[in-house]
Protein backbone atom coordinates (compact mmCIF):
# COMPACT_ATOMS: atom_id res chain seq x y z
CA UNK A 1 0.00 0.00 0.00
CA UNK A 2 1.19 3.30 -0.94
CA UNK A 3 1.85 6.58 1.46
CA UNK A 4 -0.69 8.55 1.22
CA UNK A 5 0.38 12.15 0.75
CA UNK A 6 -1.61 15.51 1.81
CA UNK A 7 -1.26 18.72 0.74
CA UNK A 8 -1.39 22.49 3.25
CA UNK A 9 -0.16 25.55 2.40
CA UNK A 10 1.65 24.78 -0.94
CA UNK A 11 3.52 22.05 0.44
CA UNK A 12 3.60 17.87 0.54
CA UNK A 13 2.72 16.00 3.85
CA UNK A 14 3.78 13.09 4.33
CA UNK A 15 3.32 10.54 7.15
CA UNK A 16 6.33 9.62 8.40
CA UNK A 17 4.53 6.54 11.29
CA UNK A 18 2.96 7.73 14.95
CA UNK A 19 0.78 9.29 13.44
CA UNK A 20 3.42 12.54 12.34
CA UNK A 21 3.38 14.06 9.99
CA UNK A 22 7.05 15.68 7.55
CA UNK A 23 6.25 18.75 5.11
CA UNK A 24 8.60 18.62 2.17
CA UNK A 25 9.31 21.71 0.50
CA UNK A 26 9.52 21.04 -3.81
CA UNK A 27 12.08 23.22 -5.51
CA UNK A 28 9.77 24.14 -8.00
CA UNK A 29 7.64 26.15 -5.18
CA UNK A 30 11.15 28.49 -4.11
CA UNK A 31 11.01 31.79 -5.29
CA UNK A 32 13.21 33.64 -7.42
CA UNK A 33 15.90 34.86 -5.29
CA UNK A 34 16.14 31.66 -3.44
CA UNK A 35 16.69 29.60 -6.55
CA UNK A 36 19.62 32.09 -7.99
CA UNK A 37 21.00 32.09 -4.36
CA UNK A 38 21.32 28.31 -4.94
CA UNK A 39 22.48 28.87 -8.17
CA UNK A 40 25.15 30.96 -7.13
CA UNK A 41 26.25 29.10 -4.37
CA UNK A 42 26.93 25.72 -6.46
CA UNK A 43 28.90 28.53 -9.07
CA UNK A 44 30.99 29.12 -5.94
CA UNK A 45 31.39 25.40 -5.34
CA UNK A 46 32.60 24.66 -8.68
CA UNK A 47 34.86 27.44 -8.74
CA UNK A 48 36.44 27.07 -5.09
CA UNK A 49 37.08 23.40 -6.10
CA UNK A 50 39.24 24.37 -9.44
CA UNK A 51 36.03 22.68 -11.35
CA UNK A 52 34.52 23.53 -14.76
CA UNK A 53 30.97 25.41 -13.56
CA UNK A 54 28.58 23.27 -15.69
CA UNK A 55 25.73 25.90 -15.46
CA UNK A 56 24.53 24.45 -18.73
CA UNK A 57 22.57 21.61 -16.97
CA UNK A 58 20.35 23.81 -14.83
CA UNK A 59 19.10 25.46 -18.03
CA UNK A 60 17.77 22.00 -19.09
CA UNK A 61 16.14 21.12 -16.19
CA UNK A 62 12.31 23.33 -16.62
CA UNK A 63 11.70 26.45 -18.64
CA UNK A 64 11.72 28.47 -15.41
CA UNK A 65 15.50 27.17 -14.65
CA UNK A 66 16.17 28.30 -18.22
CA UNK A 67 14.49 32.07 -17.73
CA UNK A 68 16.71 32.34 -14.29
CA UNK A 69 19.62 31.31 -15.51
CA UNK A 70 19.72 33.61 -18.61
CA UNK A 71 18.37 36.36 -16.86
CA UNK A 72 21.15 37.05 -14.34
CA UNK A 73 23.98 36.43 -16.93
CA UNK A 74 26.82 38.48 -14.73
CA UNK A 75 25.85 36.91 -11.15
CA UNK A 76 26.02 33.37 -12.58
CA UNK A 77 29.39 34.05 -14.61
CA UNK A 78 27.93 32.18 -17.57
CA UNK A 79 30.35 31.93 -20.46
CA UNK A 80 31.29 29.50 -23.14
CA UNK A 81 34.28 27.27 -23.15
CA UNK A 82 35.90 26.32 -25.89
CA UNK A 83 38.88 24.09 -26.49
CA UNK A 84 40.52 22.69 -29.36
CA UNK A 85 38.02 20.07 -29.34
CA UNK A 86 35.21 22.09 -29.66
CA UNK A 87 32.69 22.60 -32.64
CA UNK A 88 33.16 26.26 -32.11
CA UNK A 89 29.90 27.43 -34.62
CA UNK A 90 27.96 24.76 -33.78
CA UNK A 91 28.41 25.34 -30.30
CA UNK A 92 28.13 28.96 -30.13
CA UNK A 93 24.49 28.91 -32.53
CA UNK A 94 23.07 26.90 -30.20
CA UNK A 95 23.55 29.50 -27.01
CA UNK A 96 22.99 33.23 -26.47
CA UNK A 97 25.60 35.42 -27.34
CA UNK A 98 27.58 34.66 -24.07
CA UNK A 99 32.00 35.94 -23.35
CA UNK A 100 33.90 33.02 -24.75
CA UNK A 101 36.64 31.48 -22.67
CA UNK A 102 39.43 29.80 -24.30
CA UNK A 103 41.30 26.83 -23.46
CA UNK A 104 44.29 25.24 -24.38
CA UNK A 105 46.27 23.20 -22.48
CA UNK A 106 47.18 20.02 -24.99
CA UNK A 107 49.01 19.36 -28.22
CA UNK A 108 50.96 22.31 -28.86
CA UNK A 109 50.31 22.95 -32.41
CA UNK A 110 46.64 21.97 -32.76
CA UNK A 111 44.14 24.55 -32.44
CA UNK A 112 41.67 24.99 -35.71
CA UNK A 113 38.90 25.15 -32.88
CA UNK A 114 40.87 27.67 -30.98
CA UNK A 115 41.81 30.04 -33.98
CA UNK A 116 38.01 30.29 -35.11
CA UNK A 117 37.17 31.08 -31.32
CA UNK A 118 39.46 34.03 -31.49
CA UNK A 119 37.52 35.35 -34.47
CA UNK A 120 34.74 36.63 -32.15
CA UNK A 121 36.80 39.06 -30.35
CA UNK A 122 34.13 41.26 -29.22
CA UNK A 123 33.09 38.03 -27.32
CA UNK A 124 36.41 36.54 -26.18
CA UNK A 125 36.94 37.41 -21.90
CA UNK A 126 39.93 34.66 -21.24
CA UNK A 127 42.17 33.43 -22.60
CA UNK A 128 44.06 30.35 -21.26
CA UNK A 129 46.66 28.70 -23.28
CA UNK A 130 49.84 26.75 -22.40
CA UNK A 131 52.49 24.58 -23.69
CA UNK A 132 51.43 26.79 -26.79
CA UNK A 133 53.91 25.37 -30.31
CA UNK A 134 55.70 28.14 -32.48
CA UNK A 135 52.89 26.99 -35.22
CA UNK A 136 50.25 27.97 -33.57
CA UNK A 137 51.48 30.98 -31.93
CA UNK A 138 51.73 32.62 -35.33
CA UNK A 139 48.48 31.61 -36.19
CA UNK A 140 47.12 33.50 -32.82
CA UNK A 141 49.16 36.10 -33.48
CA UNK A 142 47.91 36.89 -36.76
CA UNK A 143 44.61 36.83 -35.61
CA UNK A 144 44.90 38.74 -32.56
CA UNK A 145 46.39 41.77 -34.37
CA UNK A 146 43.64 44.35 -33.11
CA UNK A 147 42.22 44.75 -29.62
CA UNK A 148 39.82 42.58 -27.64
CA UNK A 149 37.57 44.74 -25.83
CA UNK A 150 36.14 42.25 -23.12
CA UNK A 151 38.91 40.64 -22.72
CA UNK A 152 40.14 40.36 -19.27
CA UNK A 153 42.00 37.32 -18.55
CA UNK A 154 45.50 36.01 -20.81
CA UNK A 155 47.84 33.67 -20.05
CA UNK A 156 50.37 31.96 -22.83
CA UNK A 157 52.76 29.52 -21.93
CA UNK A 158 55.50 28.30 -24.37
CA UNK A 159 56.39 24.73 -24.57
CA UNK A 160 59.56 23.83 -22.25
CA UNK A 161 63.22 25.29 -24.50
CA UNK A 162 61.11 27.11 -26.94
CA UNK A 163 61.89 31.21 -27.11
CA UNK A 164 58.32 32.00 -28.64
CA UNK A 165 57.76 35.81 -29.46
CA UNK A 166 54.60 38.35 -29.50
CA UNK A 167 54.75 41.29 -32.64
CA UNK A 168 54.26 44.91 -30.68
CA UNK A 169 51.46 44.58 -32.48
CA UNK A 170 49.80 41.89 -30.39
CA UNK A 171 46.10 42.97 -29.38
CA UNK A 172 46.49 46.48 -31.33
CA UNK A 173 48.91 47.22 -28.17
CA UNK A 174 45.53 48.51 -26.38
CA UNK A 175 44.13 46.14 -24.07
CA UNK A 176 41.54 48.69 -21.45
CA UNK A 177 39.59 45.77 -19.56
CA UNK A 178 42.76 43.36 -19.37
CA UNK A 179 42.78 42.66 -15.52
CA UNK A 180 45.33 39.31 -15.50
CA UNK A 181 48.83 38.79 -18.13
CA UNK A 182 50.38 35.87 -17.52
CA UNK A 183 53.52 35.39 -19.68
CA UNK A 184 55.91 32.48 -19.74
CA UNK A 185 59.03 31.78 -21.66
CA UNK A 186 57.52 34.20 -24.21
CA UNK A 187 59.40 37.28 -25.78
CA UNK A 188 57.19 40.34 -26.06
CA UNK A 189 59.33 43.39 -27.06
CA UNK A 190 55.79 45.76 -26.89
CA UNK A 191 55.10 44.87 -23.81
CA UNK A 192 55.32 48.46 -22.14
CA UNK A 193 53.39 49.75 -24.67
CA UNK A 194 50.24 47.24 -23.79
CA UNK A 195 50.84 48.31 -20.37
CA UNK A 196 50.45 51.68 -20.74
CA UNK A 197 46.91 50.84 -21.88
CA UNK A 198 45.89 48.13 -19.59
CA UNK A 199 45.08 50.61 -16.95
CA UNK A 200 42.55 48.17 -15.05
CA UNK A 201 45.18 45.78 -14.85
CA UNK A 202 45.71 44.07 -11.42
CA UNK A 203 47.88 41.26 -11.93
CA UNK A 204 51.52 40.48 -13.88
CA UNK A 205 53.59 37.76 -14.30
CA UNK A 206 56.29 37.09 -16.16
CA UNK A 207 58.20 33.94 -15.89
CA UNK A 208 61.05 32.75 -17.70
CA UNK A 209 61.53 35.75 -19.50
CA UNK A 210 63.93 34.73 -22.05
CA UNK A 211 67.66 36.71 -22.66
CA UNK A 212 66.44 37.87 -25.92
CA UNK A 213 62.94 39.52 -24.37
CA UNK A 214 65.00 41.78 -22.39
CA UNK A 215 63.09 44.97 -21.70
CA UNK A 216 65.75 47.30 -19.29
CA UNK A 217 64.53 48.57 -16.22
CA UNK A 218 63.26 52.42 -17.32
CA UNK A 219 60.93 50.88 -20.01
CA UNK A 220 59.43 48.39 -17.63
CA UNK A 221 58.51 50.90 -15.28
CA UNK A 222 57.42 53.46 -18.27
CA UNK A 223 54.79 50.27 -18.66
CA UNK A 224 53.64 50.19 -15.03
CA UNK A 225 53.28 54.02 -14.08
CA UNK A 226 49.65 53.68 -15.83
CA UNK A 227 48.47 50.48 -13.22
CA UNK A 228 47.45 52.23 -10.19
CA UNK A 229 45.36 49.05 -9.04
CA UNK A 230 48.09 46.78 -9.83
CA UNK A 231 48.36 44.47 -7.16
CA UNK A 232 50.53 41.62 -7.77
CA UNK A 233 54.16 41.52 -10.11
CA UNK A 234 56.43 39.24 -10.94
CA UNK A 235 59.32 39.11 -13.16
CA UNK A 236 61.50 36.20 -13.44
CA UNK A 237 64.60 36.00 -15.94
CA UNK A 238 65.34 33.07 -17.06
CA UNK A 239 69.25 33.73 -17.07
CA UNK A 240 72.34 35.79 -15.59
CA UNK A 241 72.86 36.95 -18.70
CA UNK A 242 69.57 39.58 -18.71
CA UNK A 243 70.81 41.99 -16.91
CA UNK A 244 71.74 46.38 -17.88
CA UNK A 245 74.65 47.07 -19.40
CA UNK A 246 77.31 49.06 -17.07
CA UNK A 247 77.53 51.76 -19.39
CA UNK A 248 73.86 52.49 -19.90
CA UNK A 249 73.17 52.86 -16.33
CA UNK A 250 72.04 55.77 -14.79
CA UNK A 251 71.66 57.52 -11.35
CA UNK A 252 68.93 56.57 -8.82
CA UNK A 253 65.40 58.79 -10.00
CA UNK A 254 64.81 61.83 -7.94
CA UNK A 255 60.92 60.77 -8.20
CA UNK A 256 59.73 57.19 -8.39
CA UNK A 257 56.04 55.96 -9.78
CA UNK A 258 53.83 55.18 -6.85
CA UNK A 259 51.75 51.82 -7.63
CA UNK A 260 49.31 52.32 -4.09
CA UNK A 261 47.59 48.91 -4.38
CA UNK A 262 50.40 46.89 -5.19
CA UNK A 263 50.75 44.11 -1.92
CA UNK A 264 52.86 41.84 -3.93
CA UNK A 265 56.62 41.53 -5.34
CA UNK A 266 58.46 38.41 -6.99
CA UNK A 267 61.96 38.87 -8.78
CA UNK A 268 64.28 36.23 -10.26
CA UNK A 269 67.45 37.99 -11.75
CA UNK A 270 70.11 39.44 -11.39
CA UNK A 271 70.64 42.40 -8.14
CA UNK A 272 71.61 45.43 -10.93
CA UNK A 273 68.75 44.82 -12.80
CA UNK A 274 66.55 44.76 -9.30
CA UNK A 275 68.53 47.63 -8.17
CA UNK A 276 67.58 49.84 -11.40
CA UNK A 277 64.06 48.80 -10.96
CA UNK A 278 63.21 49.16 -7.55
CA UNK A 279 64.29 52.75 -7.05
CA UNK A 280 62.00 53.69 -9.35
CA UNK A 281 59.15 52.33 -7.59
CA UNK A 282 57.31 53.05 -4.17
CA UNK A 283 54.93 50.11 -3.40
CA UNK A 284 53.82 51.51 0.10
CA UNK A 285 51.16 48.77 1.00
CA UNK A 286 53.72 45.95 -0.44
CA UNK A 287 53.41 42.97 2.80
CA UNK A 288 54.85 40.21 0.24
CA UNK A 289 58.40 40.34 -1.38
CA UNK A 290 60.09 37.14 -2.18
CA UNK A 291 63.32 37.91 -4.18
CA UNK A 292 65.77 35.43 -6.07
CA UNK A 293 68.84 36.84 -6.51
CA UNK A 294 71.55 34.99 -9.49
CA UNK A 295 74.30 34.34 -7.49
CA UNK A 296 77.38 36.30 -7.63
CA UNK A 297 80.72 37.57 -5.38
CA UNK A 298 79.45 40.73 -4.05
CA UNK A 299 76.23 41.38 -3.31
CA UNK A 300 75.19 44.78 -2.88
CA UNK A 301 71.37 45.95 -2.50
CA UNK A 302 71.02 49.62 -0.92
CA UNK A 303 68.06 50.17 -3.52
CA UNK A 304 66.04 46.94 -2.70
CA UNK A 305 67.00 47.99 1.16
CA UNK A 306 65.06 51.27 0.60
CA UNK A 307 62.10 49.61 -1.43
CA UNK A 308 61.43 47.65 1.52
CA UNK A 309 61.65 50.27 4.55
CA UNK A 310 59.58 52.51 2.27
CA UNK A 311 56.97 49.47 2.72
CA UNK A 312 55.47 50.47 6.14
CA UNK A 313 54.03 46.42 6.72
CA UNK A 314 57.65 44.92 6.05
CA UNK A 315 59.25 46.94 8.66
CA UNK A 316 57.95 45.67 11.69
CA UNK A 317 58.78 41.53 10.84
CA UNK A 318 60.34 40.03 14.22
CA UNK A 319 61.26 35.83 12.67
CA UNK A 320 63.86 34.76 10.33
CA UNK A 321 64.21 31.31 9.09
CA UNK A 322 67.08 30.48 7.28
CA UNK A 323 67.10 27.18 5.35
CA UNK A 324 70.12 25.78 3.41
CA UNK A 325 69.88 23.54 0.55
CA UNK A 326 71.53 21.33 -1.89
CA UNK A 327 71.04 23.49 -4.49
CA UNK A 328 70.34 26.97 -3.05
CA UNK A 329 70.07 29.18 0.30
CA UNK A 330 67.20 31.07 1.56
CA UNK A 331 66.01 33.52 4.36
CA UNK A 332 62.47 34.69 5.45
CA UNK A 333 61.39 37.31 7.15
CA UNK A 334 58.33 37.45 8.98
CA UNK A 335 55.25 38.63 11.33
CA UNK A 336 55.07 36.44 14.32
CA UNK A 337 51.57 37.70 14.97
CA UNK A 338 48.63 35.33 13.44
CA UNK A 339 46.53 37.81 11.87
CA UNK A 340 44.73 37.47 8.35
CA UNK A 341 47.41 40.22 7.59
CA UNK A 342 50.10 38.11 6.63
CA UNK A 343 53.40 39.63 5.86
CA UNK A 344 56.84 37.78 4.54
CA UNK A 345 60.40 38.82 2.81
CA UNK A 346 62.26 36.15 1.34
CA UNK A 347 65.48 36.10 -0.25
CA UNK A 348 66.98 33.18 -2.38
CA UNK A 349 70.47 32.76 -3.76
CA UNK A 350 70.90 29.22 -6.14
CA UNK A 351 74.64 28.02 -5.30
CA UNK A 352 75.81 24.67 -3.85
CA UNK A 353 79.12 25.24 -1.56
CA UNK A 354 77.86 26.03 2.10
CA UNK A 355 80.77 28.68 2.38
CA UNK A 356 79.35 30.74 -0.50
CA UNK A 357 75.78 30.00 0.74
CA UNK A 358 77.07 31.89 4.27
CA UNK A 359 78.89 34.20 2.34
CA UNK A 360 76.15 35.58 0.36
CA UNK A 361 73.36 35.57 3.46
CA UNK A 362 75.73 37.37 5.76
CA UNK A 363 76.32 39.75 2.69
CA UNK A 364 72.22 40.11 1.96
CA UNK A 365 71.11 40.45 5.81
CA UNK A 366 73.93 42.51 6.69
CA UNK A 367 72.82 45.21 4.47
CA UNK A 368 69.11 45.17 5.87
CA UNK A 369 69.86 46.39 8.98
CA UNK A 370 68.60 47.57 11.26
CA UNK A 371 66.70 43.84 11.49
CA UNK A 372 64.08 43.57 14.96
CA UNK A 373 64.41 39.64 14.75
CA UNK A 374 63.89 38.76 17.74
CA UNK A 375 64.03 34.66 17.17
CA UNK A 376 66.37 33.21 14.51
CA UNK A 377 65.83 29.20 12.91
CA UNK A 378 68.47 27.67 10.88
CA UNK A 379 67.46 24.37 9.24
CA UNK A 380 68.74 22.10 6.43
CA UNK A 381 66.11 21.23 3.25
CA UNK A 382 66.74 17.08 2.15
CA UNK A 383 69.88 16.86 4.49
CA UNK A 384 72.10 18.33 1.78
CA UNK A 385 75.64 16.81 2.00
CA UNK A 386 78.52 19.41 1.95
CA UNK A 387 82.75 18.99 1.57
CA UNK A 388 84.78 21.39 3.06
CA UNK A 389 85.65 23.10 6.56
CA UNK A 390 83.59 26.13 7.50
CA UNK A 391 85.73 28.83 8.84
CA UNK A 392 84.01 29.61 12.73
CA UNK A 393 84.05 33.43 11.69
CA UNK A 394 81.61 33.15 8.85
CA UNK A 395 79.10 31.84 10.96
CA UNK A 396 79.77 34.75 13.08
CA UNK A 397 79.00 37.02 9.91
CA UNK A 398 76.11 35.56 9.57
CA UNK A 399 74.99 36.35 12.83
CA UNK A 400 75.89 39.65 13.13
CA UNK A 401 73.29 41.51 11.13
CA UNK A 402 70.82 39.32 14.47
CA UNK A 403 71.83 41.57 17.05
CA UNK A 404 67.98 41.92 19.17
CA UNK A 405 67.74 37.71 18.66
CA UNK A 406 66.94 36.39 21.81
CA UNK A 407 65.91 32.93 20.66
CA UNK A 408 68.11 30.66 18.21
CA UNK A 409 66.89 27.08 17.13
CA UNK A 410 68.73 25.05 14.99
CA UNK A 411 67.83 22.17 13.24
CA UNK A 412 69.90 18.39 13.85
CA UNK A 413 71.54 18.78 10.73
CA UNK A 414 72.88 22.08 11.07
CA UNK A 415 73.67 22.60 14.80
CA UNK A 416 77.54 20.14 14.92
CA UNK A 417 78.44 23.12 12.37
CA UNK A 418 77.37 26.10 13.85
CA UNK A 419 77.78 25.70 17.68
CA UNK A 420 81.56 25.36 17.83
CA UNK A 421 81.47 29.08 16.12
CA UNK A 422 79.82 29.86 19.43
CA UNK A 423 82.38 28.41 21.76
CA UNK A 424 85.41 30.96 21.43
CA UNK A 425 87.82 30.37 23.99
CA UNK A 426 87.86 33.97 24.57
CA UNK A 427 83.63 35.05 23.70
CA UNK A 428 84.40 38.29 23.13
CA UNK A 429 83.05 38.06 19.54
CA UNK A 430 80.60 35.76 20.31
CA UNK A 431 78.84 38.49 22.81
CA UNK A 432 79.62 41.57 20.67
CA UNK A 433 77.51 39.76 17.67
CA UNK A 434 74.98 38.33 19.56
CA UNK A 435 74.53 40.14 22.68
CA UNK A 436 71.00 39.89 23.01
CA UNK A 437 70.86 36.04 23.23
CA UNK A 438 69.42 33.95 26.16
CA UNK A 439 67.99 30.71 24.62
CA UNK A 440 69.36 27.96 22.69
CA UNK A 441 67.23 25.42 21.16
CA UNK A 442 68.84 22.42 19.57
CA UNK A 443 66.85 19.80 17.33
CA UNK A 444 66.97 15.87 19.04
CA UNK A 445 69.68 18.02 21.93
CA UNK A 446 69.34 15.86 24.56
CA UNK A 447 72.07 16.79 27.92
CA UNK A 448 74.60 13.82 27.71
CA UNK A 449 77.47 12.77 25.72
CA UNK A 450 78.39 14.14 22.58
CA UNK A 451 76.08 16.73 23.50
CA UNK A 452 76.72 17.77 26.98
CA UNK A 453 80.61 18.74 25.82
CA UNK A 454 79.27 20.33 22.39
CA UNK A 455 76.96 22.74 23.98
CA UNK A 456 78.32 22.52 27.88
CA UNK A 457 81.23 24.82 27.03
CA UNK A 458 79.04 27.36 25.61
CA UNK A 459 77.10 28.23 29.20
CA UNK A 460 80.03 29.22 31.06
CA UNK A 461 80.91 32.18 28.10
CA UNK A 462 77.98 33.69 28.48
CA UNK A 463 78.29 33.37 32.20
CA UNK A 464 81.14 36.07 31.69
CA UNK A 465 78.15 38.70 30.06
CA UNK A 466 75.51 40.03 32.06
CA UNK A 467 72.72 36.59 31.64
CA UNK A 468 72.81 33.00 30.88
CA UNK A 469 72.07 31.10 27.76
CA UNK A 470 69.68 28.53 28.20
CA UNK A 471 70.16 25.74 25.94
CA UNK A 472 66.78 23.54 25.61
CA UNK A 473 65.89 20.41 23.36
CA UNK A 474 63.80 21.25 20.70
CA UNK A 475 61.51 19.38 18.75
CA UNK A 476 62.26 20.56 15.10
CA UNK A 477 61.18 20.95 12.26
CA UNK A 478 56.84 19.67 13.90
CA UNK A 479 57.23 22.99 15.62
CA UNK A 480 59.02 24.66 13.09
CA UNK A 481 56.27 24.25 10.44
CA UNK A 482 53.72 23.70 13.11
CA UNK A 483 54.73 27.54 14.81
Amino acid sequence: MGTQQHSFLGMSIIPIGDGQMSPRVIIEMLPYNVLLDIFDFCRAAAMRDLEVWAWHRLVHVCRKWRYLVFRSPRRLELHLRCTWRTPVEETLGVWPPLPIVIQHWDYPNVGDNIVVALGYRNRVCSIDIKSIGSLLLNRLATVMQEPYPALTYLHLGSIPKTTLVLPNAFLGGFAPNLQTLSLDEIRFPGLPNLLVSSTNLRYLHLERIPNTGYISPEAMVTGLSALTGLRSMTLKFKSPTSRPNRRSRHPPPLTRIVLPALTRFLFQGVSEYLEDLVARIHGPRLKYVNIRLFNQVVFEIPQLVQFIRRAELLNALDQADVTFGSHDVSVKFYWSERTTDFRELSLQVPCRELDWQVSALAQLCRQLLPLGVGQLTICERLRPIWQGDMDNTQWLELFYPFIAMRSLRISYGMWPLIVPALQEPTGGRVTEVIPALRNLHLEGYRPTGFEQQATDPFVPVRRLSDHLVTVHPWCGRNEYHSG
